[in-house]
């Protein structure tokens, strides 16, 4: 439990903090209107929680333990889903705008260096935890 709690600890604030970075990309440098700081969130966010399952669900690199073939069509599939949704007929339902390219490439740019520390924080976690059980 104390494991679980310190991954949540750290795993939790970094997203947050990822998601005020684009809070403040989109509002101070992008300028954004609210349709198209809607769309911009809503990739993002969707982008990082799907993409971070498989960072998180080894203690290995996500690309020398690869997830079964369900996990990785199902996240993929939602993934693609998410993706494309803003930029249909259907997205104008929920509010969303095309936000321009360079928005969209700054969110991919996050989205990327969300998991990039995303995979170091998770092994400093899991050998931390390692270290722990040597010294007991």
């Amino acid at each position: 439990m104390p494991a679980l709690i310190r991954f949540a600890a750290v795993m939790g604030p970094l997203s947050s903090a990822f998601d005020l970075l684009t809070f403040a990309g989109l509002s101070l440098v992008f300028h954004v209107a609210a349709p198209e700081f809607r769309t911009a969130w809503f990739l993002e966010s969707m982008a990082t929680q799907i993409l971070v399952i498989f960072v998180i669900r080894t203690n290995g690199r996500p690309w020398e333990d690869l997830p079964r073939p369900a996990l990785a069509l199902s996240s993929l599939g939602a993934l693609l889903v998410a993706m494309v949704l803003p930029f249909t007929p259907v997205g104008g339902w929920f509010g969303f705008a095309a936000p321009p390219l360079v928005v969209v490439a700054s969110i991919g740019g996050l989205t990327l260096a969300y998991l990039m520390l995303a995979e170091l924080l998770k092994t400093f976690l899991f050998d931390h935890r390692r270290n722990n059980r040597v010294e007991r």
